[in-house]
């Protein structure tokens, strides 16, 4: 009887002194009201005109249609096994495959004075390239070197490649192979 009777007083004592019984009540956030709007009206602005683009625009080229012939083999039975001789594959050739044209560079476009000043630095660095190789060419080269030679051949051969496309990047690829090939002579002392 003493430990139903202590049973029950537990019971009622976690029952009626709960805490959700005493617990203060929350408060519930407000928001402050919102600022009244101010009076003032919007003006609209008016931008100028844009300003007029000299030069041609470039548009890329007519892509030509592109078909590929594809034989589609018969379903197959799997429900009837046959033990005839399968058919022979013919393969079809690919049809000569035509060089993809190569899209267009989007290059700046230059004011002429910047142009004939990016010319002339291109038309000297490919001639002190010019003049470096033919120096490299007469020595005798460790594995290294004759590494980055090559690579300033090649720097000088693509700039020449996109003098006309882009002179900006022709300008920048022969300035890297001049660096390269005067590095390359001092190092070997010349």
């Amino acid at each position: 009887m003493r430990k139903s009777g202590l049973t029950i007083g537990v019971f009622l004592v976690a029952t009626f002194l709960n805490s959700c019984w005493f617990a203060k009540p929350r408060a519930v956030f407000m928001p402050p009201p919102p600022a009244p709007r101010s009076s003032t009206s919007l003006e609209l602005v008016r931008l100028p005109a844009p300003p007029a683009i000299e030069g041609i625009a470039h548009l890329p080229p007519q892509l030509p249609e592109l078909s590929v012939a594809v034989d589609i083999a018969p379903p197959i039975d799997h429900a009837a096994p046959r033990h005839s001789a399968p058919a022979p594959v013919h393969a079809t050739p690919p049809p000569a495959a035509a060089e993809p044209p190569t899209p267009p560079l989007l290059a700046p476009v230059l004011p002429p004075d910047t142009r004939r000043a990016y010319t002339k630095e291109l038309d000297d660095s490919l001639e002190r390239v010019r003049r470096a190789l033919d120096v490299l060419a007469t020595r005798n080269l460790s594995a290294e070197q004759a590494n980055i030679k090559e690579q300033i051949s090649t720097f000088k051969k693509q700039a020449e490649q996109y003098r006309e496309q882009d002179l900006v990047l022709a300008k920048n690829l022969a300035e890297r192979a001049d660096k390269l090939a005067q590095d390359l002579l001092a190092r070997i002392g010349q």
